[in-house]
């Protein structure tokens, strides 16, 4: 069974669309429910920058969450009908922390 232990909004300073979704989402990320993570402040070195190619993200925002499943971390896609295990991105047992 897997365990879902965090939510990330993969989002842009710069676009109108993240900006509307964080005034929606605004309890949630105060709560930290959700993190919100800008695209333009990851480095090379930071995981997530490796889930954001892994996984193709494109457009944002896009929301991840990361799934803790027996001994292997997975960060999957968010879509309306919930977690997409098939767009999953899984961390190398080098990557976790």
């Amino acid at each position: 069974m897997a365990d879902e232990e965090e939510v990330f909004m993969i989002a842009s300073e710069n676009c109108p669309h993240c900006a509307e979704a964080e005034k929606i989402l605004e309890e949630d990320i105060k709560n930290g429910k959700i993190k919100v993570v800008h695209i333009e402040k990851l480095k090379e070195e930071d995981p997530l920058a490796k889930v954001v190619v892994g996984l193709s993200i494109t457009a944002v925002p896009t929301f991840v969450a990361k799934v803790k499943d027996s001994d292997k971390i997975k960060y999957c896609k968010i879509t309306r009908d919930g977690v997409q295990s098939q767009e999953c991105y899984e961390e190398k047992p080098t990557e976790q922390k």
